[in-house]
């Protein structure tokens, strides 16, 4: 029940950011840094108004992959909060890492590139085994304007979003990993000027979550 709240509290999340982040969208085509700061905004709103109950997640272990910044820094906050055990992952990000570390209490920060799995024996070394992944993992979606579509552009999204994705998950092992919580955008069924190569990684991503759903809780939400 605590595991399923969990992946409840992380929808609930993106549904409210839905419209936020269209509006970030559109007033941010050509603005790939102003995107950030709004979404990094409104993340830290959904923080500061989503009310938590102590100890209402304290049976699930929460591995968040991008936890340092925007949504995925919300749900390491927001899990800890409700008595999550959470180790969460960043990137380049230290200081962000640091500063959500300090803000969620009890929960570590680890150095992963999600292109190398091999990083994941340093998080669980100590026999620690997630119950629950939030793939929050994501290269610059807002990359300004351009004439064409762009395959390595595509190509990267779709290293993070699916390859690295399934490959984490198969490295974890399904004997202890309950639920996963992989999130996916409005961006997959409607028309969004600039972000072609991200909706069709996306759109990849949800099939791919879909055929895991033949032996896990797998739920993604569109914002």
């Amino acid at each position: 029940a605590a595991r399923r709240e969990a992946v409840e509290l992380c929808q609930r999340q993106y549904a409210e950011a839905a419209l936020g982040w269209r509006q970030a969208a559109d007033r941010t085509r050509d603005d790939p840094q102003g995107a950030g700061q709004r979404l990094g905004a409104l993340s830290q709103a959904l923080v500061d108004t989503t009310p938590v109950v102590p100890d209402e997640f304290r049976d699930v272990r929460a591995l968040v992959v991008g936890g340092s910044r925007g949504l995925g820094a919300a749900a390491v906050q927001l899990l800890a909060a409700g008595g999550a055990d959470v180790r969460f992952t960043y990137h380049r990000g230290a200081a962000d890492a640091a500063r959500v570390a300090a803000a969620a209490p009890g929960a570590t920060a680890h150095h992963l590139d999600v292109l190398e799995a091999a990083g994941l024996d340093s998080i669980s070394a100590d026999g620690w085994r997630p119950t629950l992944v939030a793939w929050f993992a994501s290269p610059p979606i807002f990359v300004g304007a351009r004439d064409a579509c762009s395959e390595s552009l595509h190509d990267r999204f779709r290293s993070v979003y699916v390859d690295a994705f399934l490959r984490t998950v198969e490295r974890l092992g399904a004997d202890t990993l309950a639920a996963i919580l992989w999130p996916s955008s409005e961006a997959v069924t409607t028309d969004a000027a600039g972000l072609a190569e991200y909706a069709d990684a996306k759109r990849i991503g949800e099939q791919a979550c879909r055929e895991l759903g033949n032996t896990r809780i797998v739920t993604f939400g569109r914002v």
